[in-house]
């Protein structure tokens, strides 16, 4: 479990909010080698390590092929399944130049990858005796189903134990990527920047490690499944702008490894801890020669804080660098908010950070409908075992309409609480979590099977303005959302085993708010309670003490008054006689006998916008929305 995992925004920001500037008195290093795949096939230069070097009937076992991206050519790389995984392993690919590097920032874009199965991809480098069962080096890869972001050594073609590994959620659909990983002795750092940001991470890995020193670099990925349907595709991966550059002795300067509130994010904090952490390189940061401005107002430099390394996410040993934090003393308002910060290294240059995030509340609330409780769907796979895997990627997959994976059973209850056990359907067995009375998930029987659930709980919640705080405790897995948040919807999730979460949510005003949470299990035990936490005390959502919950929102007809002004700038008031029809969202009266008249739509509840005018005859008609 990791309760500080960083989650990225799932709708794309506006180039406005997103764009980073970074700025340094040393010029970037010229790449010593670059292909942006533009001149098309053939990949000359590169050299092809999958399945088919084994000598396997059949295949293909790798393609590498330029699909169009950005008016040129990307180029893509797809594994196919081994049909007998027991002889040379899963299916996977790689693509890698002769050129040995001991020191070098690699560099390439990531447009688009599978998710399913489980796959993992990114950059092979110090790589040497490239082959099947003998290729030993590094990786610097993303693992696309559990979210992490990873530097691992290879030997004999086998991963060792991970070196660094970051949770971030990258979302291929939304979002373009940039990866970089810089490599000088023992050290090795990679980095993720959502384009067009090339500046500031969103995610980062750091590591020392000396058990190879140098070696070939390329690209790759990797069925970490095991499929074995023949010529069954099973990981793709399209990348773009490779480049390989071998800075001068001594060059390599501080740089930023994490930034928080990521930048191009959503957040739900409303007094967020500013964060910068530069590692050092082969310059070092000067501690004590942080600013930070915020949307344009400078903060005290005595009002940060300062610490003398860095700690990566997810990673017990610190680093040489610095750390600057800050508190806004007061709540952020909702919307776009711009941070600076910068710093001095140890050559006195001077560099600027400078990143964007949005402050997501909840706003607009409904009132409550006439039932409460929540909707509760759940469904059971008819596959038991682990071969399903253990992801919210599943959950979503298994709850879809027309699912792939076969159901054992499916069924749709009303539940007054969150409380759920596979243990409860024999009390003998005990309970689960923070909560007695445990009830069986809906539709289990005491011989049936326990493995693959899935399930879908959407609620309306009636919160308090101001934040509110929940909990999940659950086995394994699940997700928070509220599509009433319009940047980053996700509250709170956890991707993988059990899980004891906590997470907040502000709303600007108090009323009722929507939500749906995934929960799923794989193998072993089942649980799930959903609750808030007052810091102090923990209750049940829908009991005494905690929001009410409601399976729907009431319809609101808001109040439509129609303004009229004779000029666009004037004093507008009430338009006099005319008819407001609310199911169908037009307003219509007479249109005036002479001169020119400017109107308003005004709604008590909520914003509405004019859509559209008509005049018929001697009536006007007004369509709003």
């Amino acid at each position: 479990m990791n309760p500080q995992r960083i989650v990225l925004p799932i709708r794309r920001l506006c180039t406005s909010l997103v764009v980073g500037v970074a700025v340094c008195s040393v010029a970037s290093v010229a790449a010593d080698f670059a292909d942006d795949f533009n001149a098309g096939p053939p990949d000359t230069g590169w050299n092809h390590f999958d399945l088919s070097v084994a000598g396997l009937p059949g295949g293909p076992y790798g393609t590498y092929t330029f699909p169009p991206a950005n008016g040129g050519f990307a180029y893509r790389i797809d594994s196919f399944a081994n049909p007998d995984p027991g002889n040379f392993g899963p299916g996977r690919a790689f693509s890698y130049r002769s050129d040995e590097y001991s020191r070098a920032v690699i560099s390439v874009d990531v447009l688009d990858w599978t998710t399913v199965p489980d796959v993992a991809f990114g950059i092979l480098f110090r790589a040497n005796n490239i082959g099947p069962g003998s290729t030993e080096g590094y990786v610097f890869n993303y693992n696309a189903l559990d979210e992490n972001l990873q530097l691992n050594p290879i030997a004999g073609e086998a991963a060792g134990d991970t070196i660094a590994q970051t949770p971030v959620m990258l979302d291929p659909v939304r979002f373009d990527y940039r990866w970089e990983l810089s490599m000088w002795g023992p050290n090795l750092v990679g980095r993720v920047f959502q384009l067009p940001d090339t500046k500031n991470p969103v995610a980062s890995v750091v590591a020392t490690d000396e058990t190879t020193a140098a070696g070939q670099a390329g690209l790759f990925n990797f069925d970490r499944d095991g499929a074995s349907a023949a010529n069954v595709l099973v990981a793709s991966t399209t990348f773009d702008n490779y480049a390989v550059a071998v800075p001068s002795e001594g060059s390599l300067a501080a740089v930023a490894v994490e930034l928080y509130p990521p930048p191009g994010s959503g957040i739900h904090e409303t007094r967020p801890t500013f964060k910068a952490a530069i590692l050092n390189r082969e310059t070092t940061v000067k501690a004590d020669s942080f600013t930070l401005s915020v949307d344009g107002e400078a903060i005290s430099p005595g009002s940060l804080s300062i610490s003398p390394d860095v700690m990566v996410p997810n990673n017990s040993v610190a680093f040489p660098g610095a750390t600057m934090t800050y508190i806004p003393a007061a709540g952020l308002s909702a919307g776009s908010h711009t941070l600076a910060v910068a710093f001095t290294d140890s050559t006195e240059a001077r560099y600027t950070n400078t990143w964007s995030f949005v402050s997501d509340y909840l706003q607009n609330p409904s009132t409550p409908g006439p039932v409460r409780g929540f909707n509760v769907r759940l469904t059971q796979a008819a596959q038991q075992g682990g071969g399903l895997g253990n992801s919210l990627q599943r959950a979503v997959v298994q709850l879809a309409p027309d699912s792939p994976i076969e159901a054992l059973y499916s069924t749709n209850v009303v539940a007054d609480v969150i409380n759920y056990s596979q243990k409860a359907i024999n009390p003998e067995l005990g309970t689960d979590g923070n909560f007695a009375d445990d009830q069986p998930f809906p539709g289990q029987t005491p011989d049936g099977p326990t493995d693959n659930y899935a399930m879908e709980v959407t609620c309306w919640l009636d919160l308090p303005q101001g934040t509110t705080t929940f909990g999940v405790i659950s086995d394994d897995g699940f997700q928070v959302n509220s599509p009433a948040l319009t940047v980053n919807p996700i509250v709170g999730r956890h991707n993988g085993g059990p899980a004891d979460a906590e997470f907040s949510v502000y709303a600007a005003q108090a009323g009722l708010y929507p939500f749906k949470l995934i929960w799923y299990e794989n193998t072993g035990g089942a649980h799930l309670e959903w609750f808030v936490y007052d810091g102090e005390f923990r209750f049940l959502l829908n009991t005494p003490g905690a929001p009410a919950a409601y399976t729907s929102a009431g319809i609101v007809t808001p109040t439509i008054t129609l303004l009229s002004a004779p000029t666009l700038t004037g004093d507008y008031t009430d338009a006099g006689s005319y008819v407001v029809d609310s199911d169908n969202h037009t307003i219509t009266l007479n249109a005036p006998a002479a001169g020119t008249t400017f109107y308003r739509v005004s709604a008590a509840v909520g914003p509405v916008t004019i859509e559209q005018i008509n005049v018929i005859g001697n009536q006007i008609i007004i369509r709003y929305q």
